[in-house]
């Protein structure tokens, strides 16, 4: 870092050059400092290579008074320059395009930090369903479980019993990286070969007998796997055996170039989602947020076994008229005018 100098008489600069006075050499550039700068010295330096403060304003000004001579070929945005909008007047197609872009995104958020076994950000995942359960109607006790969670393992456990939760979520089964699976699913994989077993002891069922056979089940598995494969018994699969996605890619592309959902268009809005808005937690109330975390933390902090309010407010699995689900018997596709 220096300060460009008026060069005293007895030093001349050749053109496009200028006399800097060093003030200051980074410490994390003394090990590479090949030109043994310090302090106090005098350089000439080419004008071209130095950064002036105020010259890219400098610049800037200058080119506007020049005439550009090659249009721009960047393409404009259509999304983020939307000036607000009469509600009457909202494409409700463009809002139903990015909640679908949101919501994927989360999902693959979701199926990443599993795959991953990043307890970490299953932690943030968290708090961000958090906020998605609360926007709905249907979702409060899933909110609840969402906040509970989160409210245990930063505040109520101890640093051993959350380190645990956080990182005992996820098991890796078979090894390798990015080949984690939920703990729960794997428990539940456990429990279906135990009912295949216990299926075959018919009316032998006794204590002994099921404890006997839960334990070797998984053993069982392994040597009825491996006879498969030495026999070349191909295993029975629930989805497709030629499964491709190119023909879905293709058609959702051609879908896009011929509905053009992410350009704006006044007044456009599909007949299942007519007053659809751009984000899911556009319908979050924050007031109400707020006084629902400081109500469960409160309980949490006097029982951390309390369950969510038994108000309306708390919500339940019941149909609510004012939300706007898909309809099975109406056609998505189909997009009418204002």
């Amino acid at each position: 870092m220096g300060k460009v100098v008026t060069p005293p008489p007895n030093i001349v600069t050749n053109t496009g050059t200028a006399l800097v006075y060093v003030a200051h050499v980074e410490a994390a550039s003394l090990e590479r400092n090949t030109h043994n700068l310090h302090v106090g010295q005098y350089v000439i330096w080419q004008e071209n290579l130095l950064a002036l403060c105020g010259q890219n304003k400098t610049r800037q000004e200058g080119n506007k008074q020049q005439p550009q001579s090659e249009p721009s070929t960047e393409p404009e945005p259509t999304i983020s320059n939307i000036p607000p909008q009469d509600p009457q007047k909202d494409d409700r197609v463009l809002n139903y395009g990015l909640q679908v872009i949101q919501l994927g995104i989360l999902l693959m958020q979701l199926h990443d930090t599993e795959k991953e076994g990043d307890g970490e950000r299953n932690l943030r995942n968290a708090k961000l369903l958090m906020l998605y359960f609360r926007s709905r109607p249907r979702g409060m006790k899933y909110a609840f479980e969402m906040m509970r969670f989160i409210t245990c393992v930063k505040a109520l456990y101890t640093q051993k019993v959350a380190h645990r939760i956080i990182h005992g979520q996820f098991v890796n089964w078979r090894g390798g990286e990015g080949k984690n699976v939920a703990n729960d699913l794997k428990q539940e994989h456990f429990v279906k070969g135990h009912k295949t077993v216990l299926k075959d002891l018919v009316a032998n069922k006794t204590l002994t007998a099921i404890e006997r056979a839960t334990k070797a089940s998984c053993g069982l598995k392994g040597v009825s796997d491996n006879f498969d494969r030495q026999c070349q018994i191909a295993p029975e699969y629930t989805l497709h055996t030629s499964l491709s996605k190119q023909d879905d890619e293709r058609e959702m592309i051609e879908l896009v170039h011929s509905r053009r959902p992410f350009v704006f268009t006044s007044g456009r809005k599909h007949n299942s989602f007519p007053t659809i808005p751009k984000s899911a937690l556009d319908q979050l109330d924050i007031v109400k947020l707020d006084a629902w975390l400081t109500r469960h933390k409160r309980k949490l902090a006097a029982c951390r076994f309390a369950g969510a309010d038994a108000d309306g407010d708390s919500g339940s699995d019941t149909e609510d008229e004012s939300d706007n689900d898909l309809d099975e018997e109406s056609d998505v596709d189909e997009i009418s005018p204002d």
